[in-house]
């Protein structure tokens, strides 16, 4: 199972999942395998960011690649053991923030979520919980500008949105009815994909935040991730 793609350079794709699964893919579709330190975590999330491509894990580790000398470095944090690092985005400044839970969440197990929010320096020499909840998983995080950085937050019934400017006061911002995997902002909108409840294969649920647009997919199972194509939506489901 691959888990995430990240776009490198124009001609280069980096995708990542199971057991540390880790390949390079061209333009033409060419396909290999990228020889790194592999501790076989399940990569959850690629990002790259000028010189550096940073690597999200399942278990409190973070890779990151140096593009001008090719070097791997290898980031573990203690404090986390146990816990994935589910999301990750690159802040303004250029460090992270990295958000997630108990790992067993990630695989479907029931597990109590002890949800955080992190922010990391981007040498990855130290790391701080800027939000935590022992109830909620925290499934992504959202650069949103004007409203700062969003979190989605999950207790087992319903979504919370919240965001902060500060990372020390956070705000409520929504409340949804299931399980919202994924948020993007599209133009003026923050849309939102997931599924209706635990049972990731059936009803998948889509919607935005300003319209008040919500729709259920009976058809599918939960949509993990979407992006805009011309005037409609393209996404992936269960």
């Amino acid at each position: 199972s691959f888990y995430s793609i990240a776009r490198i350079s124009d001609n280069e794709f980096w995708a990542g999942g199971e057991s540390g699964v880790l390949k390079r893919i061209d333009s033409l579709g060419n396909v290999s395998s990228i020889d790194y330190p592999n501790l076989g975590h399940d990569i959850l999330k690629i990002r790259s960011h000028k010189n550096s491509i940073y690597i999200a894990t399942s278990n409190a580790t973070i890779y990151r690649y140096n593009k001008e000398t090719s070097d791997f470095s290898v980031k573990y944090f203690p404090e986390f053991d146990g816990k994935c690092f589910y999301d990750l985005i690159i802040l303004p400044e250029g460090n992270l923030a990295v958000c997630g839970g108990a790992m067993g969440i990630a695989k479907a197990e029931k597990r109590i979520p002890k949800g955080f929010v992190a922010l990391v320096d981007a040498e990855l020499d130290s790391i701080e919980v800027v939000w935590k909840s022992i109830r909620r998983f925290v499934w992504s995080v959202l650069d949103s500008n004007e409203s700062g950085i969003m979190a989605v937050t999950f207790n087992g019934i319903n979504t919370r949105l919240i965001s902060t400017k500060d990372f020390k006061n956070w705000k409520n911002e929504a409340r949804i009815k299931g399980l919202v995997h994924r948020v993007v902002k599209l133009e003026d909108n923050l849309w939102y994909s997931g599924t209706r409840n635990l049972r990731y294969k059936q009803k998948g649920i889509m919607g935005n935040q300003n319209a008040k647009f919500k729709s259920t997919i009976n058809e599918r199972g939960c949509l993990w991730s979407f992006c805009s194509v011309g005037e409609s939506i393209a996404y992936t489901s269960y």
